[in-house]
C-alpha cells in the first residue's frame, strides 16, 4: 500500500540484503518507547531467538514502523509487542496490541 503506485510504475527500487528482524523490532521499540510511556502502554519485544529475512531493510522498517505507530496510536492502554518467530516458512512479525481492534464491518474495507 505504501509504494504501490511506485511498484506498479516499476520505479520502486529495493536493495536486498539479510536483515536481523529482532534486532529492528528493538530498535523500533527504542523509537516510539516516549510515545507509548506518555500514553500508560507497555511497548515489548517477544523474540525467542535470532529471526532474520532476506529483505529491504529501509523498506520493512518502514512498514513495522507505520503498524507500531498504529498500535501505540490507537491502543488506549495495556501493551503493544512486536513478535518475532522464526518459523519453517521463513520469518513471521507480528505486531500485537490489547486495543480494540478493526470493528469487524469495516475489515472488508481494509483488507481485500
Amino acid at each position: 500500500v505504501l509504494d504501490y503506485s511506485r511498484h506498479q510504475a516499476g520505479k520502486l527500487t529495493a536493495a536486498p540484503a539479510p536483515v536481523r528482524l529482532d534486532e529492528l523490532s528493538r530498535e523500533l521499540v527504542r523509537s516510539f518507547s516516549v510515545s507509548a510511556k506518555l500514553k500508560g502502554l507497555r511497548l515489548e519485544v517477544d523474540a525467542a531467538g535470532a529471526c532474520a529475512a532476506f529483505a529491504d531493510r529501509r523498506q520493512t522498517k518502514r512498514v513495522l514502523a507505520n503498524l507500531l505507530s498504529n498500535a501505540v496510536k490507537y491502543t488506549a492502554s495495556g501493551t503493544v509487542t512486536i513478535r518475532c518467530e522464526q518459523e519453517a516458512g521463513g520469518p513471521l512479525v507480528r505486531v500485537i496490541d490489547t486495543g480494540t481492534g478493526i470493528p469487524p464491518e469495516r475489515r472488508d474495507e481494509l483488507f481485500m
